[in-house]
C-alpha cells in the first residue's frame, strides 16, 4: 500500500512531507514494464530529454519584448518600464533571460506547470524572479478572496505563498488551473522504451549472444558443478570476451537458448518508442534525431509544422500569462508581450534571405530594418520603404535620383563595309527589339478575353448594387447615406470579388510574360521567385484603382447633377458601364500587367534600362515621340502633371508618372530590356 510505504519513512500522517507530490509519485511512479517513471527518471531516456529539451531551448531562444500599441496600429518597445528588462534580460541577478525562460519551459515540459517566485517591493513594484521546483509545489483550495493559495517545501519548512509571489503557468489540464505532466500521462511508454534500453545494456553486457547451455555427459559434484560455472563466467561472459574461443573438455558440449535481438523485434521497438515519445510531445521525429520516416522533400515542411502546431501555443501561452501577471487591465488595452518567433529563421540564412526579399518587395521593410535584423549598422537612404513594380518610395511620386546620361551611339569608322556594317547592327538591334515586344504582346492578347470576362463579371455586380441603392438610398434618405454605403461596398464587396476573379488569370498571365521577359536577357525565370507575391501587390493596385474610379464617376455625378434627376444620371452611367467598360478594363489591363511583369523580371535579373516600343501598326503622335526612348529602370519617360505636346499636336496632361506604358487609354506599346 502506498500509505504504508510513506509511513515506514518514520513520517506522521499529520507531516505535510507526507503529502508532498513528489512522494506520491515516487511510489506511485512504476510502470508496468518495471521501471520506475517519474520526471527526473524520464529523463534517462534519450528521446525525452531531447523532446523536452528541444521545447525549452526554443522557447529560451526567442527574444521576446513587452510592446506599447501606438496611434496608428503599430507598436514600439516599452523599454522604460522596469517589467521590460526583467523579462528580456534579467529576471534575477544570477540568471539571463535564457537560463530562465529554459528552465521554466523544461518544468512545464515535464511538471506540466512551471512556477517563478515573484520579489516585490513594499510598492508592489516586482524587483526579481526566481524558478521554483513544481515538484515541491502545492496549490491549496482557494481563500476567502477566490484566489488561488501556494504552498512550497523548502530544506527548512513550508512556506505559504499569495498568489502575487507566484508566476505560474500552467500546461494544459481540464481545470485550466493545473497541467497535466506529460511523463506521467505517458508513463507506459516510456516505462517500455527505459526498459528496452535496459535490456540492451544487460544483454550487451553478458554478452552479444543469448544463453547457452553446457552439456556434461556424465555427473557433476557440486563442487565441480560450481566451478565449471564460475571458470566458464569469468573468461567468456560479459561484452567484450564474447568471440573468444572456447575450449570445451570432457566431451562436453554447448547449445544456443534463447532469442535474437532481431527476432524479438528489440531494434523495432526502440524506434517505435522513440516515435511514441515525440508523439506526446507533438515534435517531428527529426528534430529529435529519428530520421526514419523522413526525407530531404518533406523535412522543410516538418520543421514548419514544428513552429505553427508545437512552438507557437508554447509561445501564445507565455505571452497571455505574462500580461496576465505583469499588466494590470487597464494596461492590457496599450502594453502585450510578444515573442519574436523571427528568431527561429536566425540559422537559416537561405529562408531569411527568401523572407527579407518578400517583405523589401512589398514595401514592408526597409533597408535598415532588415541591417539591424542582421545586427548590421544603419547606412544613409536605408529607412526608405519601396513598392513593387515601379519600386517607388513610399509616399512620394519621384525617385531621388535622376538616370545616367546616356553614352553617345558610337559613329561607325570611315569606309564603306564599316558603315555597312554598323547600319546593319543598328537595324538588326531594332529588330530584335520589336520582335521580342510584338511576342509580349501576342501573350498579352491571348489573355485579353478571360481579363474582359472577369471584368465583365465585376461590373454586372456594381450595375446591379448600385442601381438598388440608388432606389433605397436616394429615395429614402439621401446623398449621405448613398456615399456611406458606396465605401461600405467597395470595400467589402467588391475589393474582395476583383480579387477572386482576377487571381488566377493573373498569375498565369504573369508566368507567361516571366518566362518571355526572362528569355530576352538570358536569366532563368526561376529565379524570379516572388512573382506570387508580385502579382498580389499589383492586383491590390488595380482594386485601388477600379473602386477609386467607381466611387469618383459616382460621387462627381452627385456633386453635378440636381437630386431630382440623379437617380437616372447615374443609371445611365452604369448602363454605359456594362457596354463599355470591360472592353477598357481588358485592353488597359493587358499592357500594364504585361509591362509592370516584364519590368519586374528584368529588374530582378538586374538589368538597368529599358525601351519604349510602339508595337501597333498605327501610333499616336505621343506614342511615336516615346518610341525608342531609352530611361534607366526607376525614373520615368513622363513625369505627373507634366504637358506632353510633340511637335504640332495638342498638349496632353499627364495623369501619373509613366515608367511603362499604358501612356493613355488605348494604348498598347510595350518595353523591352535595352
Amino acid at each position: 500500500m502506498l500509505l504504508e510505504k510513506i509511513f515506514k519513512r518514520n513520517l506522521s500522517i499529520t507531516d505535510p512531507k507526507a503529502w508532498n507530490q513528489g512522494l506520491w509519485n515516487l511510489y506511485g511512479s512504476q510502470s508496468s514494464a518495471g521501471v520506475t517513471v517519474d520526471e527526473n527518471t524520464a529523463l534517462t531516456m534519450s528521446a525525452v530529454f531531447a523532446c523536452i529539451r528541444l521545447l525549452a531551448n526554443t522557447v529560451a531562444q526567442i527574444p521576446v519584448h513587452l510592446y506599447r500599441r501606438t496611434s496608428d496600429n503599430g507598436k514600439e518597445r516599452a523599454t522604460e518600464r522596469p517589467i521590460y528588462s526583467l523579462i528580456h534580460s534579467n529576471p534575477n541577478a544570477e540568471m539571463s533571460s535564457f537560463r530562465f525562460r529554459q528552465t521554466l519551459q523544461g518544468h512545464l515540459a515535464s511538471w506540466g506547470n512551471a512556477y517563478a517566485y515573484i520579489n516585490r517591493d513594499k510598492l508592489n513594484r516586482v524587483l526579481s524572479m526566481w524558478p521554483l521546483r513544481p515538484d515541491r509545489m502545492t496549490i491549496l483550495p482557494r481563500g476567502s478572496d477566490g484566489r488561488m493559495r501556494y504552498e512550497y517545501q523548502t530544506e527548512k519548512g513550508i512556506i505559504p505563498l499569495s498568489p502575487d509571489e507566484v508566476l505560474h503557468i500552467p500546461g494544459f489540464g481540464f481545470d485550466g488551473m493545473q497541467g497535466y505532466s506529460i511523463i506521467s500521462l505517458a508513463r507506459q511508454g516510456i516505462g517500455l522504451a527505459m526498459a528496452a534500453e535496459e535490456f540492451g545494456s544487460r544483454f550487451f553486457g553478458e554478452g552479444t549472444h543469448p544463453g547457452i547451455i553446457i552439456k556434461h555427459p556424465g555427473k557433476l559434484s557440486a563442487e565441480s558443478h560450481a566451478s565449471l560455472k564460475k571458470d566458464l563466467t569469468d573468461k567468456w561472459s560479459s561484452l567484450g570476451k564474447a568471440h573468444k574461443l572456447l575450449l570445451l573438455e570432457e566431451e562436453m558440449s554447448v547449445e544456443k537458448i534463447g532469442v535474437p535481438p532481431e527476432d524479438s523485434q528489440f531494434i523495432q521497438t526502440r524506434q517505435f518508442q522513440v516515435q511514441d515519445v515525440a508523439r506526446w510531445y507533438g515534435i517531428p521525429p527529426h528534430l529529435i534525431q529519428d530520421e526514419t520516416r523522413s526525407s530531404f522533400n518533406n523535412i522543410e515542411q516538418q520543421a514548419l509544422n514544428f513552429v505553427i502546431h508545437s512552438a507557437t501555443p508554447w509561445l501564445v501561452l507565455w505571452e497571455q500569462e505574462l500580461s496576465t501577471y505583469f499588466l494590470k487591465p487597464p494596461e492590457r488595452k496599450s502594453y502585450f508581450f510578444e515573442f519574436n518567433v523571427e528568431g527561429l529563421l536566425r540559422g537559416d540564412s537561405a529562408a531569411r534571405v527568401a523572407y527579407y526579399t518578400g517583405m523589401w518587395n512589398i514595401g514592408a521593410i526597409t533597408h535598415n530594418e532588415i541591417r539591424a535584423k542582421e545586427n548590421m549598422n544603419p547606412v544613409k537612404g536605408g529607412n526608405e520603404r519601396y513598392v513593387p513594380l515601379n519600386m517607388n518610395p513610399v509616399g512620394q511620386k519621384l525617385l531621388t535620383f535622376e538616370p545616367e546620361p546616356e553614352k553617345p551611339e558610337e559613329e561607325p569608322e570611315d569606309g564603306e563595309e564599316n558603315t555597312r556594317s554598323w547600319f546593319k547592327k543598328k537595324f538588326n538591334k531594332r529588330d530584335k527589339n520589336l520582335k521580342a515586344a510584338t511576342s509580349r504582346q501576342r501573350i498579352a492578347d491571348s489573355y485579353y478575353d478571360l481579363i474582359k470576362d472577369a471584368a465583365q463579371n465585376i461590373v454586372n455586380m456594381e450595375t446591379k448594387a448600385i442601381g438598388r441603392a440608388v432606389t433605397k438610398y436616394l429615395g429614402e434618405r439621401g446623398k449621405q447615406d448613398f456615399n456611406k454605403w458606396l465605401d461600405d461596398f467597395y470595400e467589402n464587396e467588391i475589393s474582395e470579388q476583383i480579387k477572386k476573379r482576377f487571381l488566377p488569370t493573373y498569375l498565369s498571365f504573369a508566368e507567361q510574360i516571366k518566362n518571355a521577359a526572362a528569355s530576352e536577357v538570358n536569366f532563368n525565370p526561376d529565379d524570379f521567385d516572388t512573382l506570387d507575391t508580385f502579382v498580389n501587390d499589383y492586383l491590390d493596385r488595380f482594386v485601388a484603382r477600379h473602386t477609386d474610379s467607381s466611387i469618383g464617376q459616382m460621387r462627381g455625378l452627385m456633386k453635378d447633377v440636381e437630386p431630382e434627376d440623379l437617380g437616372e444620371v447615374i443609371n445611365t452611367r452604369t448602363e454605359e458601364w456594362g457596354e463599355k467598360r470591360a472592353d477598357k478594363v481588358a485592353l488597359d489591363e493587358t499592357t500594364r500587367f504585361g509591362n509592370a511583369i516584364a519590368m519586374g523580371t528584368w529588374i530582378a535579373a538586374g538589368s538597368i534600362y529599358v525601351m519604349w516600343i510602339n508595337t501597333g501598326k498605327r501610333s499616336c503622335p505621343y506614342c511615336r515621340e516615346l518610341n525608342n526612348k531609352k530611361i534607366k529602370i526607376g525614373t520615368y519617360f513622363v513625369k505627373d502633371g507634366e504637358d506632353f505636346q510633340p511637335g504640332g499636336t495638342e498638349k496632353m496632361k499627364i495623369n501619373g508618372s509613366k515608367m511603362h506604358p499604358p501612356l493613355h487609354q488605348g494604348c498598347i506599346c510595350m518595353l523591352v530590356s535595352a
